[in-house]
């Protein structure tokens, strides 16, 4: 990526500013550009990348927030290429799974289950997370009607009808924790998890589906073999692909690529700079409108079009003046304080060597932490020989305010539940922590419908969009996917045309 405009270039294109620097906002900004946009980006932090930031310290690689990718959705798989980072992508480590903490011990997460559906009744019924009692109430979604209409529900509510309790407590809600910021009792089943609202109204029962599918992916797998060992089948996909990935420094190299290729495309990057207001303007150069950006310290900056990419929350103060019931929608999205701390000992603290990726802890346990991944099992390079590196998760829906507390408090806090729960000992040879206090967009029954009544109101201002994770989709792909349709909503916009969608 090259070709530094020149000052003529920059005094002839139409101006974009991109308010937030996550990947959402990298993206967007790159979009922009490549559609022909001069652009400047604005974050508050003094640095780039949002909550995606690694860091290698004494040999360990520390992930302070989302350390891997799916990659059955297209979002980062196709930036990397776009970056030329597809060759530095590396796949989950093979190992015995993850597992759920339950009743004071680690059980694996039974195979085949459908992050909280059983695909495989056999492990069902051998698993020692649920009693007989709670595996035959599972067992009942095989012959409980679906439910009539398409209401939204939430995701208590639809897994106590299909699935019985304890599926909700011992598998639904701590597999579904980390994912996502509201607690089930309030979780949207239409926004968070959409595919399962299919599943019962195609095949009317949850556990049916789930086993329909995973007929159908093996058969799949099985022709892809066949075709890769069939004489110059050597086209299939890259046998190294896992459906989790990370890249060989972490998910910061992501973020750091991406800043990189703006600075070379000619973006105007202003990390420190916060943006307090997004203002209406006169109309700049002929165009129908444009906006005016209040920044602290007195400052401001006008741009024919706007994407603001960063948390509903900041949205709503940021559009406050601009557009009360825009910014009154974008308040109801709420979101989640979560923090996570990495530890790291020499493998001789742990009585037994941490197996596979990690466990979840459901939140009937009543522990201070949600989670922890053993990083230097999931991936390679994450530590040295003779040592592991753990991330420990805690705050949540569960319990919020444990992510709010100081570091030295969130580290003493993992380490003394960590010793409790897996009888580590000695002095950690690194601790590093980080609270994010707007941690985990929280999709709340009517999420949807709330995010279709911010796109109408978008749709009257077609140089302003939003991008990021409060809407339609959390991860890192979803972020990606969403920082490229506003760029190109505000390109259309600019140009006399577009349509607001918010996708993910």
């Amino acid at each position: 990526m090259s070709g530094q405009p020149g000052e003529g270039e920059r005094a002839g294109r139409p101006r974009a500013a991109v308010v937030g620097g996550g990947v959402a906002g990298l993206a967007a900004a790159l979009e922009l550009r490549a559609l022909g946009l001069q652009v400047v980006l604005l974050e508050r932090a003094g640095r780039l990348g949002g909550k995606v930031r690694s860091e290698r310290v004494e040999g360990f690689l520390v992930e302070y927030g989302p350390d891997s990718f799916v990659t059955y959705k297209p979002g980062v798989v196709e930036m990397a290429r776009r970056l030329g980072l597809e060759g530095r992508m590396i796949p989950t480590e093979p190992g015995p799974g993850s597992f759920i903490w339950s009743r004071g011990r680690l059980e694996p997460v039974p195979a085949g289950l459908d992050l909280m559906v059983p695909a495989d009744l056999r492990e069902l019924l051998a698993t020692r997370l649920l009693s007989w009692r709670g595996k035959l109430r599972a067992l009942a979604d095989l012959v409980i009607p679906p439910r009539s209409g398409d209401d939204d529900e939430s995701l208590e509510s639809f897994v106590l009808r299909r699935l019985g309790r304890e599926v909700l407590e011992r598998l639904a809600e701590p597999l579904i924790a980390g994912i996502h910021g509201a607690p089930p009792e309030r979780m949207s089943l239409r926004a968070a998890f959409p595919r399962y609202a299919e599943m019962e109204r195609e095949q009317g029962s949850l556990i049916r589906a789930a086993l329909a599918r995973r007929r159908q992916a093996d058969r799949q797998a099985g022709r892809r073999v066949q075709a890769t060992a069939a004489p110059g089948g050597g086209g299939g996909p890259d046998p190294r692909r896992t459906f989790f990935m990370s890249f060989d420094e972490g998910m910061g190299t992501l973020a750091t690529t991406l800043a990189e290729a703006l600075a070379e495309v000619g973006v105007d990057l202003r990390p420190g700079s916060e943006v307090e207001a997004v203002e209406e303007a006169a109309p700049l150069a002929g165009a129908r409108r444009g906006y005016r950006l209040r920044l602290a310290g007195g400052e401001t900056l006008e741009a024919e079009g706007v994407v603001v990419a960063t948390p509903a929350g900041a949205v709503a103060r940021l559009l406050a003046g601009l557009d009360p019931g825009l910014a009154e929608l974008a308040g109801q999205i709420g979101s989640t304080p979560v923090a996570v701390v990495n530890l790291a000992y020499r493998e001789e603290a742990f009585p037994e060597p941490p197996r596979g990726s990690g466990f979840v802890v459901p939140a009937v346990e009543r522990r201070r932490i949600s989670g922890v991944t053993y990083a230097s099992n999931k991936f390679r390079g994450r530590a040295p020989a003779g040592t592991v590196l753990l991330r420990v998760f805690l705050g949540g829906s569960a319990d919020p305010s444990q992510a709010l507390r100081p570091e030295a408090e969130l580290v003493a806090t993992a380490r003394a539940e960590l010793e409790a729960m897996l009888g580590l000992r000695g002095q950690p040879l690194l601790a590093r922590a980080a609270a994010w206090r707007e941690g985990l967009p929280a999709y709340t029954v009517g999420h949807l419908e709330r995010v279709a009544a911010i796109e109408r109101r978008l749709e009257e201002r077609p140089g302003l969009a939003l991008a990021g994770a409060s809407y339609r989709g959390i991860g890192v792909p979803d972020c990606i996917a969403s920082g490229l349709e506003a760029a190109r909503r505000v390109a259309a916009g600019l140009a006399g045309g577009g349509r607001a969608r918010l996708s993910g």
